[in-house]
């Protein structure tokens, strides 16, 4: 294979970036998203695979699209970790990558019946809070975060047909707590494995942010929308075909 080394660690993610194209005198305005999918190697993740969808399409159909051409070229079980936000919730589809051989790390909505039995469980007695490093929220109070596992939840998200591990956090704010949870498709995971994998998942916000700010690839002019998907597709391929380059070299 090409570029072993970049595919190692079987650990992937996928998110969406937004695009906006101005008005023209003969175009419209227009909006797309690049929906991405991409590959982890200390530090960085590098986009392998993306689609050019309408900004209104589902971030779980275009998932479940990309998902799949991936694994026609790369085959079943090629990713072995996949690391998603709450956009491509689906307890069919999270079956149905297990079954493949991909394991799932995601956030789950706080509407969630299992986020709730998250934080009941949490409250039994017996159970033990591990204090973890806090997020760095630049507009608010630092708050005191704690995590807890509870390591077998698949009984507790009906949709969802595959062992469950997860990660009840609790973020304890001056006047007031705060509880979020992740779970993982894949049975017996400590909850800071879980707060870790799915921390890397913003390498790709980052990757984002770093062709917005020094490559500008979000300032696109009045054109066609073929023309904006484009320029683009060949933005993020430069970016990745440039990182490979320099790290073979």
């Amino acid at each position: 294979a090409y570029c072993p080394g970049q595919f190692q660690s079987g650990l992937w993610a996928m998110d969406s970036v937004h695009f906006h194209v101005p008005r023209g005198a003969h175009t419209p305005e227009q909006a797309f998203k690049a929906c991405v999918l991409g590959v982890w190697q200390a530090g960085v993740i590098w986009p392998m695979m993306w689609l050019l969808v309408p900004s209104t399409e589902a971030e779980i159909t275009v998932g479940r699209k990309l998902v799949a051409a991936a694994e026609a070229v790369i085959g079943e079980g090629s990713i072995q970790h996949l690391l998603v936000d709450r956009g491509y919730l689906d307890g069919a589809w999270l079956t149905e990558l297990h079954a493949r051989g991909t394991r799932v790390t995601i956030g789950v909505r706080e509407d969630m019946l299992i986020l709730e039995d998250m934080r009941n469980l949490s409250r039994l007695p017996g159970q033990t809070w591990e204090a973890v490093e806090a997020p760095q929220i630049h507009a608010q109070p630092q708050p005191e975060r704690a995590i807890m596992s509870l390591p077998a939840m698949e009984a507790e998200w009906s949709t969802c047909a595959v062992p469950l591990s997860a990660c009840v956090i609790r973020d304890t704010y001056p006047d007031e707590i705060r509880y979020r949870g992740l779970v993982t498709t894949a049975p017996n995971i400590p909850a800071r494995d879980i707060l870790t994998a799915h921390g890397q998942r913003w390498i790709l916000e980052e990757v984002f942010m770093t062709l917005t700010r020094y490559w500008h690839f979000d300032d696109l002019p009045p054109c066609r929308l073929g023309v904006a998907y484009a320029m683009s597709h060949f933005a993020i391929l430069a970016y990745t075909l440039m990182g490979f380059y320099l790290q073979e070299t």
